[in-house]
C-alpha cells in the first residue's frame, strides 16, 4: 500500500491484562455494551463478542442497513463499531486515513493530530514525506487503540473453464469490470 509505513505494533491479545485493566477501571465484574455492525461484519461481530464474553464483557450484537449505518455512525449511536472497509479497493494510506478525517461520517477517534496528518497526507506529493505523515498517523492509531485491524477478506471468482478472465484486473471485488471476463477466446 502506498505511504503506508506502521513502526508501532498494535495492543497484543491479552485477556488477563484486560480483565485488570476492567477491575481497575471500576468494573470488576465488566459491564454490557452493543457491538454495531453491517451484514458483512456479522461473523466478525460474532466472533469479537466472544473474545470480549472471555473478559466479562457481555456484548449484544446490532446487525443493521448499510443505510442505517450511514445515518447511526454520524450521529454517534455506535458504542462499538465493528465494519469491514474495502482496503484493496485503493492501495494507498489515504484509504484508512478517511477514518479519522471525515467528521460528519466516521471520525471515530476526534484526535486533532489524526485528523491533521490525514488532511496533509491527502495533500502531500512527496512519497517519502506522505510515507512520514501516514506513519505518525498509524502509530498513533496503534497507541491509542483507536481502530484495530483483524482480518482480510479474500474474494475468490467461481466460473468453469471456459471463461477467460483478464489478467491482473479481477484482483479483488472492487478492480474487477465486466469486461474483464468473456467467453470468446
Amino acid at each position: 500500500m502506498v505511504a503506508c509505513k506502521v513502526s508501532v505494533k498494535p495492543p497484543a491479545f491479552d485477556p488477563a491484562g484486560a480483565k485488570k485493566l476492567l477491575a481497575e477501571a471500576g468494573y470488576p465484574n465488566g459491564f454490557e455494551i452493543e457491538l454495531v455492525t453491517i451484514p458483512l461484519g456479522r461473523v466478525a461481530a460474532t466472533t469479537i463478542s466472544g473474545y470480549l464474553q472471555a473478559v466479562g464483557i457481555k456484548a449484544s450484537i446490532n446487525q443493521i442497513t448499510v443505510a442505517a449505518d450511514r445515518t447511526v455512525r454520524p450521529a454517534g449511536k455506535t458504542p462499538l463499531y465493528i465494519g469491514t472497509w474495502p482496503g484493496q479497493a485503493l492501495a494507498d494510506a489515504h484509504l484508512y486515513s478517511q477514518l479519522f478525517m471525515e467528521r460528519d461520517v466516521m471520525d471515530y477517534a476526534r484526535d486533532p493530530m489524526m485528523t491533521k496528518a490525514g488532511q496533509d497526507g491527502l495533500f502531500e506529493l512527496n512519497e517519502a514525506k506522505r510515507e512520514k505523515i501516514y506513519e505518525g498517523l498509524f502509530n498513533r492509531m496503534n497507541e491509542q487503540a483507536y481502530l484495530l485491524n483483524l482480518m482480510t477478506m479474500d474474494t475468490a471468482y467461481l466460473h468453469s473453464a471456459d471463461v477467460i478472465v483478464k489478467a491482473g484486473r479481477a484482483e479483488n471485488t472492487y478492480s474487477a469490470r465486466l469486461q474483464d471476463f468473456s467467453w470468446i477466446k
